[in-house]
């Protein structure tokens, strides 16, 4: 979000958006070793102070994105609330509207019901990859390539979110 036309495109797997002072307390928060490990990750002024955390979290600089992104997401994530992923989306969408902002409009967000913090169940993994490939190929103008066969992937739990 600090380079908005660096990149054509963006793929984000359970994305990070939040860091720091300004990431409300969640399940993990509480545990001496994960808050020492989050203190070294970000450094002691965005571990302590709100106002730096928000200067680096992406989510409150989503104005900035100018290129499609595709979200993935698993519904149970314990250590990324799922409601971050969404207001990027959110955000995303209003832009979208309110600036009829045309190069927004390849976005995709899809969710999986019984993943949690990554995607690991193999009929999942299938799907997400291949659904990753046909995003890549059309913001990368590559042909795109033919939708994996069904039998691959059937059972996933994924879920296409509407982008309007």
């Amino acid at each position: 979000t600090f380079k908005p036309n660096l990149y054509c495109c963006a793929v984000a797997i359970c994305p990070v958006t939040v860091v720091g002072a300004a990431e409300s307390a969640g399940s993990f928060y509480g545990s001496p070793l994960v808050k020492q490990y989050k203190r070294k990750l970000w450094g002691d002024e965005v571990f302590s102070n709100e106002a730096a955390a928000r200067a680096v979290s992406p989510i409150f600089h989503v104005s900035n994105i100018a290129r499609p992104v595709m979200l993935v997401h698993g519904e149970d994530d314990p250590r990324v609330p799922m409601s971050h992923s969404d207001r990027v989306i959110d955000d995303l969408k209003r832009r979208s509207k309110e600036k009829g902002n045309h190069c927004l409009s390849g976005c995709e967000y899809i969710t999986f019901a019984d993943e949690g913090h990554g995607v690991r169940k193999e009929k999942n993994i299938l799907y997400m990859y291949d659904k990753v490939e046909q995003f890549l190929c059309r913001q990368l103008d590559l042909p795109v390539v033919a939708n994996l066969e069904e039998c691959w992937t059937h059972g996933n739990s994924a879920t296409i979110r509407d982008m309007d």
